[in-house]
């Protein structure tokens, strides 16, 4: 209904203004041009004031609101949903602290890698390779010296005979030796600059470098009788002469005689192999003995061997009587003491001995072999068979 209304008032009025408008034929009644604007605006107007009797709704402007200065809004906070993949964050750079003046890098060990093994006294030199990792120039004036722990010899200092500009490398060396004792030893170094300050390896420069190494022996026989008979030293005895003995002499030599003999029919049958013979004096109670060059004793050592005497030439037995003596001259003090005797007899039964050297570890020691006839010395020609330091 409202369009219809809205006509039939637009009819009505356009009727009424056509009465009341001048003869196209009078120019005198025309509006003037400029007029004609006005009444087309007017025309308008009157039609917007028909329009707005309705019920249309009024439009208001909407009120301009001025923002503030724009500021920078708070970076977004990513939450992942549980389970989404996150994203790698974008690195921020951070400073790096700048490197100290003296400060050395560890390259390799270019001789003696750590538990590296050596037999005691072992004489070894220990080079490492460093580099500069510092801003300042080692001169001639720094010095490798000892920190701490094991030394190994007497040296504590070394000045560098070279200088070292930064990331340039060097050997540095130091003459050493394995301590006596078996067992693990680690000596620490450092490098010390021209004004007295020491210095070492790592981000700090407080770490030192070492040496370790292992004073060890191989298992097995580490001392042979058989095979230094012939530079130990042998003397007789007659209980009223005494002197030296000629090693490998005549066995018809009134004095005594040894040697090291082999293929000798043994008291109990069996031929030997390589052994050690010994004749006393030919007189009641001579004796033979012979000293041996000094032996580092260490724990785990055991003196073995076998102890008989030689059978008579139809293979007999024989009248052999004596005392088997292994005693030893502590080379620390002079003293001599008496490890081991055994009385025997020709009987057909050679004598096994074992000894542990336990209590003698850390000494130094020449061992004596001794044969006393104990009496007649007929029949008296003793074999020492495989003798020797076991460990």
């Amino acid at each position: 209904m409202r369009p219809r209304i809205i006509a039939i008032l637009l009819f009505l009025f356009i009727g009424l203004t056509a009465c009341n408008l001048p003869s196209a034929n009078n120019p005198a009644t025309q509006p003037p041009a400029a007029n004609i604007e006005t009444i087309a605006a007017q025309t308008i107007a009157a039609q917007q004031t028909i329009l707005a009797g309705t019920s249309q709704p009024t439009i208001t402007p909407a009120p301009i609101t001025v923002l503030p200065p724009a500021t920078t809004p708070p970076a977004p906070t990513d939450t992942a949903a549980p389970g989404a993949p996150t994203s790698t964050p974008i690195p921020i750079a951070t400073n790096t602290p700048a490197a100290p003046c003296n400060r050395a890098g560890f390259v390799t060990d270019v001789t003696v890698p750590d538990d590296s093994q050596f037999r005691p006294g072992d004489t070894f030199v220990k080079t490492w390779r460093l580099k500069n990792t510092g801003t300042c120039t080692w001169n001639t004036n720094y010095t490798l010296v000892f920190s701490e722990g094991d030394k190994m010899g007497d040296t504590v200092e070394i000045p560098l005979n070279t200088t070292v500009a930064p990331n340039q490398t060097v050997d540095l060396s130091v003459s050493l030796t394995a301590p006596n004792d078996l067992g693990t030893y680690q000596g620490d170094w450092l490098l010390r600059d021209d004004k007295g300050v020491t210095f070492g390896i790592g981000e700090q420069a407080n770490k030192a470098f070492w040496v370790r190494i292992k004073v060890t022996l191989p298992g097995g026989m580490t001392f042979d009788f058989l095979a230094q008979a012939s530079s130990a030293t042998w003397e007789y005895d007659t209980g009223s002469e005494t002197g030296s003995l000629t090693y490998d002499g005549a066995e018809s030599d009134p004095h005594g005689a040894v040697g090291i003999k082999s293929g000798l029919t043994l008291e109990d049958g069996r031929t030997t192999g390589t052994v050690l013979l010994t004749i006393p004096p030919q007189n009641n109670d001579g004796v033979v003995s012979g000293t041996y060059p000094a032996y580092q004793v260490y724990r785990g050592d055991r003196l073995k061997g076998l102890l008989a005497f030689q059978a008579e030439s139809d293979g007999s037995c024989g009248p052999g009587k004596a005392v088997f003596i292994i005693r030893y001259k502590d080379t620390g003090d002079g003293t001599v003491h008496t490890l081991g005797q055994w009385e025997h007899t020709c009987d057909g039964k050679p004598v096994k001995i074992d000894l542990s050297l336990d209590d003698l570890a850390g000494k130094e020691v020449r061992f004596i072999l001794l044969l006393d006839a104990d009496g007649s010395p007929s029949g008296d020609r003793g074999v020492w068979s495989s003798l020797r330091v076991e460990r």
